[in-house]
């Protein structure tokens, strides 16, 4: 017979994987409509940039219209059931935690360790890029910051 420690324990797990469920839904379900929507930048317009489209839109009162950055209702419920739906699928197909951990800690870490800062120093080296031009730009309003205190102390003496 289980006692109840263990029963309040086996609550409590219920409890936690039924708050932490829509916490973890919510960002998955961003990345995905944002890669179902990227375009490579040949086909993109020059007045689009990717660091003013967001993953997460701001809530928008009910009277304003959709902007086309944002999912559509039919869209956010599609989204949503594959995610739950493969989800399950791996819950109920896995037999062991072992293999899922093995796999995440394979792909995960080589992506963070090796692939994307490659990738992070190849979008920032090129000088043609806007991610370098920017970075330069903050160094050089930088430098201009640092040369007014220092002329600004010179006064002051």
């Amino acid at each position: 017979a289980p006692s109840a420690a263990s029963t309040i324990g086996k609550a409590a797990i219920v409890v936690l994987v039924m708050f932490s469920y829509p916490l973890q839904v919510h960002p998955c379900r961003a990345s995905v409509d944002a890669v179902l929507k990227w375009r490579p930048s040949s086909f993109r317009s020059r007045s689009s940039s990717p660091m003013r489209a967001s993953l997460l839109n701001p809530a928008k009162p009910s009277g304003a219209k959709q902007s086309p950055d944002s999912m559509s209702e039919v869209q956010f419920a599609a989204i949503t059931t594959v995610i739950i739906v493969l989800s399950y699928v791996v819950a109920m197909t896995v037999s062991s935690l072992e293999k899922v951990l093995a796999y995440v800690g394979s792909t995960g870490s080589t992506s963070i360790s090796f692939i994307l800062p490659g990738l992070f120093y190849y979008k920032i080296s090129s000088p043609s890029s806007p991610h370098h031009q920017r970075l330069m730009k903050e160094d050089d309003d930088e430098e201009d910051y640092d040369s007014d205190q220092d002329s600004n102390e010179e006064r002051a003496d």
